[in-house]
């Protein structure tokens, strides 16, 4: 308003904004010519929902010829997945190029990772998020699709709320941080490494990824191995050290390497139907990766009980049974809506392997093949640097 001298959205009917995805345009009413501004949240974007690293062939424009055997091993694609957009960089020696969105002017187009990163938040993305940040950052519900609905009264399919949908940012230690990144960085050109649900779980001296040996090279990127589990943590906050004070901690950085048992899948308790009478009654379980598998017998002998209670008695009559009718449904209903026990982090390392202060170790340890060792061997220090100095910049571990 140049008569206020300020921004204001008298004139503009916020109703009629229709935004256009595939042109990023934005179209809109307004009774008033002039500048106009579209004004988002800095932490609109944040936390990620997901994210990865993948070796990759290097793609290029039409117009350009490929050398499989000169790009194979120095490319990696990283993604970052928001709720608003999904962001797709390629990592080649120093430079990276925006592979999605295609926006135009920065598609493909070779920059250093600050700069892209930069030229992305004047466009609007803004994937560089500062400590301070995390404090305008509502705790958000990101929906697991491979758990199985519960289905409700009526035959209708619904979705149980789970606290574990819940994702909340857990700003980690900068010297965790720097020694995760570091380690990613190292070994991202012979394995897929992507994020873990329980990263936001544990403190901030852990962080918690997936990562698997890529087949990007040998099956088309098909899915031929699972991912397993890496711990990375401040010595100070292992087990090992809390157990053993005395034997002091690791040298500096004082962080160490692990495979651990966990899996990234939710585990579904078990809790039998009223027909089971073959159940231990409150019988709990825990399975091998660290979830807790609960049988709630004690639920269905109250059902059992109150319907014996107020249940239908010789001689007696039928406004007598009614109060069992109204008990016996109330605590079929409490027990629809029981919640599942929380799940148990497993921090066990795996059989067979052992802690170390680097990862490429670990992964060593973890029986990978001689080819994933010599791409990672043989990886060029521009795009191990560049790829470091994108995600210190992103900071997927802190921010997912």
């Amino acid at each position: 308003d140049r008569l206020k001298k300020q921004w204001t959205t008298d004139g503009v009917h916020q109703d009629t904004l229709d935004y256009h995805p595939d042109t990023r345009s934005l179209r809109f009413l307004t009774q008033k010519s002039g500048l106009f501004a579209l004004v988002s949240s800095r932490t609109m974007l944040f936390p990620y929902q997901h994210w990865s690293l993948e070796p990759a062939l290097k793609e290029s424009l039409d117009d350009e010829d490929i050398d499989v055997d000169q790009d194979e091993d120095s490319c990696v694609h990283y993604t970052l997945r928001t709720h608003f957009v999904t962001v797709k960089i390629q990592i080649i020696g120093s430079i990276c190029q925006l592979l999605e969105p295609k926006i135009k002017g920065l598609y493909m187009k070779a920059l250093p990772p600050g700069e892209l990163l930069f030229a992305l938040r004047d466009a609007g993305i803004n994937l560089i998020p500062l400590d301070h940040d995390a404090a305008n950052i509502k705790p958000c519900i990101i929906k697991d699709k491979s758990r199985p609905s519960t289905e409700a009264e009526g035959g209708q399919e619904e979705e149980e709320e789970d606290d574990d949908d819940i994702r909340v940012v857990m700003i980690k230690s900068r010297k965790l941080e720097s020694k995760v990144y570091r380690e990613m960085s190292s070994v991202a050109v012979g394995f897929d490494i992507a994020a873990s649900r329980w990263n936001s779980k544990v403190s901030k001296l852990r962080s918690v990824f997936q990562v698997r040996e890529t087949s990007v090279f040998t099956g088309g990127n098909e899915e031929t191995e699972d991912y397993g589990m890496v711990l990375i943590e401040d010595d100070e906050a292992s087990q090992s050290y809390i157990e053993a004070p005395d034997v002091g901690p690791i040298t500096e950085p004082g962080m160490k390497c692990s495979l651990i048992q966990q899996k990234e899948e939710k585990m579904i308790p078990v809790i039998p139907s009223s027909t089971n009478d073959e159940g231990d009654g409150g019988e709990e379980k825990q399975a091998e990766d660290g979830s807790i598998q609960v049988k709630n017998e004690g639920e269905e002998e109250d059902v059992n009980n109150n319907e014996g209670e107020g249940g239908a008695v010789e001689g007696g009559s039928e406004e007598e049974t009614k109060p069992s009718s109204s008990l016996s449904s109330a605590s079929k209903k409490k027990k629809k809506k029981k919640k599942a026990p929380p799940e148990v982090f497993n921090e066990h390392r795996l059989k067979g392997t052992t802690t170390h202060l680097y990862l490429v170790n670990a992964l060593k340890d973890g029986h990978s093949s001689e080819e994933a060792m010599e791409r990672v061997s043989q990886a060029p220090p521009q795009v191990c640097r560049t790829l470091e100095r994108l995600l210190m910049m992103t900071r997927p571990v802190s921010f997912s």
